[in-house]
């Protein structure tokens, strides 16, 4: 059916719009509207088979699930297996049923639906028994661009597709093992979708607990920097305490001791789901260790009895969110979710890389708990693994325990890939591309023995199957380009758009509300193009607001008090009976005129008549909180500073005393806990308990481009930009923060000064129009020399952990004792010694490879230009490198190499924002390279210099004056 329809959809389109498509334009233009038309046809056709592909997948997986019930013995097996997709299917919507309470309210939008069922293949066809639904273009080649605006339920899209992959990885034997593996940009962004994702992933948990599905526990790995959770364990373990002993969190998390000090400032700085997702309790803080067991791990509980998720377990039980590093490592969670920036510690340390490949299949040892170990220690591996009551691990032991199934993930999500340019995407693509072949390389050495899915390509040979990506974005130009320089794979974009601006198939502006029978015959009047603006129920509203005789900086703060003092004036009389009918009448007669704003008038008489002043109440609350965007800190620290003096001084024109007002900063520099405490204050709603005085409330927030993304709170819904972001890209995903819910107010007050602001201003109408037509394009760039060069240290290093992983496959079970770890000088220079040319031949194949150097697929997307110039630039290093090493005449490990040794490359590194180390910049009174009297630099010129420095602009820049007059403010 909603094939069907999709198709009759396209048809109807593509009739009523190819005649007229080039209708008045020359013709060039009209054939380049034609072949643009033609290509969006196939487009929505291709979409439309890929939803077609996943309804039939589940038809036939849901007939094999009846069969099933009614056969025996093998078929009833084969069946079974067969039935899988339809299970997980039907476990995904119960996942997602339970975490909405069941709200009838709730449920899938359509592209969200769309979006899944267009990927139940490319997740099913790593089974044998849906090999044959395998599309290499699509589920190879391509990674799935989902494109919606912001708030639309993007999330809910690939978290469908998400929870899917998972049922099905359980249900077809992965018991262990990364299904997924989601990034995102943004430290804050991550801990807030990190939380939102827990609010699913624990209703997942229970729903595989209650089917019986395997036995290791759904789990988010929360895989961030070590400024957001410890990298270890043990860096917590001492302010950390075992549940038996304190099974509530009355004496630890309330006393005064020096031990339950120590307990709440751990419990302040890593705790990062402080309420629990089930219940909404306050969580904390303890030691675990699995029954039998002997590893320990920092987990966080719910200390209610009657919260759904202890009483499934019988008991009070871990919530599945695993804080640090050595823990993720250790039991190799379903869900590996942090920041793009921890792909770098695939090269980073040696001992880390190990412990990342065990994830991916090469874990040497697993414990009693569950929880699996690398050791290459000499002593531990001649002792073995039962001295410590562990079983090697297949395929490093050949006779141990078979632990993994088809190990690399299926999925990989990159949330707000619009952020990935200049360098961090430049890096992002570069250790995309080392992942590859990382899984490559294992596939080659143990991908037999570990079941590894593949495929046959169009060279007939046996690949293993990669993750399917998604990339996901509200603001993007240009994908094409981004997509295959981050990951060399064409777009397929979900959902597809429609042949205008407001309309697809799968969304369309919502209809005039039925109560106004006027505003619903306009609708009807007004040509397509034209009655949603006229019609439609608004999201946000933009303003414009210019002045030319202050600063912004002035004009922002004198803006910001006046609405302070109306929205103080107007929440003090609506809770004044004496004054409320007053105050609803002033706000009917402030509407502008007009026949939207009669419209708005009589609803707002309306509800005044049958005494729903409440309502009226509950909207001036819905912006009480005015949001101020500044483009840098020190705007932000300027209009904090000027703002409260302000509002005082306002109040006390309107004769309303002011004693009290609230005002916040969210700023790159802020703690991501006092961010968090900012949110959790704004978020508090009085609808329950009852308005306070104003004076208690939190009235300002004042925010940087770090509240642009993962910053979701409905009440937030009044914002003033203190001038324009640079990037329009920026304007649309911070501007979105408001009128997600709500109805949105967005003012936008520009720099006088700056040619650009003007020109907005100039054109308000027809530029916030066509927002998104005007982003550019992402400026990024995978064949860097300077980045290629920056990465080749963390490729050497994970070259040599793959080596060793080799080599420890290679000995027999026996022999494992034997082992010698490349992250030595002293066995690389040995094995350089033997043959140099050979050692530089494998280190630069390696690097090539990692690079991406020849492309993907048939058509070598994102292969370089200038192929020669950089195999020949590896060349030099990998030669560079093996003679370094042969020479080398010390004993030391890899790191110390990297710090101590004059090396021919730079240290690996430690982050993708590690580009080059930070500098200090100091004013100097004397130029040594002058002569003469001009040797002596004169002071103003000198200060000057630093200004431009510190602000980081040149004197051309059309705001320097704006901002001179703001310094002298």
């Amino acid at each position: 059916m909603l094939v069907d329809e999709y198709r009759k959809w396209i048809d109807q389109e593509e009739q009523a719009l190819a005649p007229v498509i080039a209708r008045g334009l020359l013709p060039d233009d009209g054939q380049r509207e034609r072949e643009r038309f033609a290509t969006d046809l196939a487009g929505q056709r291709v979409e439309a088979t890929h939803i077609e592909q996943g309804i039939r997948l589940l038809i036939s997986s849901r007939d094999a699930a009846l069969e099933a019930a009614r056969s025996s013995g093998v078929q009833a097996e084969h069946l079974r297996r067969k039935a899988a997709p339809w299970q997980a299917w039907l476990m995904m919507n119960e996942s997602f049923a339970r975490r909405d309470r069941k709200d009838p309210e709730r449920g899938w939008r359509l592209f969200q639906l769309a979006f899944i069922l267009a990927h139940v293949p490319t997740f099913a066809s790593r089974m044998e028994e849906y090999a044959d639904f395998l599309d290499v273009e699509r589920d190879e080649l391509s990674a799935s661009l989902l494109y919606f605006p912001t708030g639309g339920g993007k999330s809910e899209a690939f978290y469908g597709a998400l929870v899917f992959a998972i049922f099905l990885d359980r249900l077809r034997g992965k018991d262990r093992g990364i299904t997924a593996m989601i990034r995102y940009p943004l430290r804050l962004l991550t801990l807030q979708q990190a939380q939102r994702l827990l609010r699913l992933i624990i209703w997942s948990e229970v729903v595989r607990k209650e089917n019986n599905i395997g036995t290791w526990p759904i789990e988010i790995g929360f895989w961030v920097g070590s400024s957001n959770t410890p990298n270890r364990f043990s860096y917590m373990k001492a302010a950390l305490h075992d549940l038996a002993d304190y099974p509530t969190d009355v004496e630890l998390g309330y006393g005064r001791g020096q031990e339950a000090k120590r307990y709440q400032e751990a419990q302040a700085s890593y705790n990062k789901v402080p309420s629990c997702p089930c219940c909404q309790e306050p969580t904390g803080l303890r030691k675990h260790k699995t029954a039998g067991g002997k590893g320990e791990y920092a987990a966080i509980v719910c200390f209610n009895p009657k919260c759904e998720w202890n009483k499934v377990h019988g008991h009070t039980a871990p919530l599945p969110f695993l804080l640090t590093d050595d823990t993720i490592y250790q039991r190799a969670p379903a869900i590996v979710l942090g920041t793009v920036d921890k792909l770098a510690m695939l090269g980073q340390s040696t001992s880390t890389i190990t412990d990342i490949l065990g994830m991916f299949g090469l874990a040497r040892w697993i414990g009693p708990d569950g929880h699996m170990s690398n050791p290459s220690k000499r002593e531990d591996l001649q002792s073995g693994p039962a001295a410590v009551g562990a079983t090697g691990v297949v395929p490093a032991y050949a006779n141990g325990r078979k632990v993994f199934l088809d190990p690399f993930p299926s999925l990989i999500i990159q949330d707000e890939a619009h952020l990935l340019e200049e360098s961090l995407g430049t890096f992002s693509g570069l250790f995309d591309t080392l992942l590859e072949n990382t899984f490559m390389t294992i596939d080659k050495m143990a991908g037999d023995a570990l079941s590894v899915s593949r495929y046959k390509d169009l060279t007939g040979k046996f690949t293993p199957r990669l993750p399917k990506i998604i990339a996901a974005t509200a603001t993007i130009s240009d994908p094409e380009r981004q997509l295959k320089t981050l990951y060399q794979r064409k777009p397929l974009r979900y959902p597809y758009p429609g042949p205008d601006i407001y309309r697809s198939f799968f969304a369309e502006p919502e209809a005039a509300p039925s109560v106004n029978n006027a505003r619903v015959a306009l609708s009807k009047q007004l040509p397509s193009h034209l009655a949603p603006e006229a019609t439609a129920p608004w999201m946000r509203l933009y303003v414009s607001l210019m002045t030319n005789d202050a600063t912004h900086t002035v004009t922002t703060v004198g803006v910001l008090s006046s609405f302070h003092a109306v929205i103080t004036h107007l929440w003090n009389d609506l809770l004044d009976s004496a004054k409320s009918q007053a105050a609803i009448a002033e706000l009917a007669a402030s509407v502008s005129p007009g026949s939207q704003g009669d419209w708005r008038r009589k609803a707002i008489e309306r509800a005044s008549t049958e005494r729903r002043g409440d309502e009226i109440m509950a909207l001036v609350d819905l912006h009480r909180i005015a949001l101020a965007y500044v483009t840098n800190k020190k705007g932000g620290d300027q209009i904090i500073d000027a703002l409260h003096s302000a509002v005082a001084q306002k109040h006390q024109m309107a004769g309303m005393p002011q004693t009290k007002f609230l005002s916040r900063l969210i700023s790159g520099g802020i703690d991501m806990q006092e961010i968090q405490g900012v949110m959790k204050e704004a978020e508090t709603s009085f609808v329950q308990t009852g308005y306070p005085q104003v004076g208690e409330t939190l009235r300002n927030i004042v925010a940087t481009s770090a509240i642009s993304h993962g910053v979701d709170v409905d009440r937030f819904n009044s914002m003033f930009f203190a001038g324009l972001p640079s990037d329009i890209a920026e304007y649309i995903q911070a501007s979105s923060r408001v009128g997600r819910t709500h109805v949105g107010f967005v003012m936008l007050l520009p720099t006088p000064q700056s040619r650009r602001d003007r020109y907005v201003i100039e054109t308000h109408d027809i530029f916030h129009r066509f927002l998104e037509r005007m982003i550019a394009p992402p400026a990024v760039e995978r064949w860097s020399e300077a980045a290629i060069d920056r990465v080749r240290a963390s490729y050497f290093q994970t070259w040599a952990m793959l080596n060793d992983a080799r080599n420890f496959l290679g000995l027999p079970d026996s022999r494992k004792s034997e082992f010698e770890t490349q992250d030595s000088t002293t066995i690389l220079s040995r094995i350089a010694g033997r043959d140099p040319l050979a050692f530089a031949n494998d280190i630069g194949s390696f690097m090539l490879a990692s690079m991406g150097f020849a492309g993907k697929g048939p058509d070598a997307l994102g292969e370089p230009v200038a192929g020669d110039y950089y195999r020949t630039r590896t060349d030099a290093a990998s030669q560079s490198l093996s003679r370094s090493m042969k020479d080398l005449n010390y004993e030391a490990r890899l790191r110390r190499y990297w710090e101590e040794q004059d090396s021919t490359l730079k240290k690996p590194m430690t982050s993708l924002r590690d580009v080059d180390e930070a500098g200090l910049i100091v004013a100097a009174d004397f130029d040594r390279s002058a002569s003469g009297s001009t040797r002596i630099m004169d002071a103003a010129d000198i200060a000057a210099v630093m200004k431009t420095i510190r602000r980081q602009r040149g004197d051309a820049a059309e705001t320097d004056g704006e901002i001179d007059w703001a310094l002298e403010d």
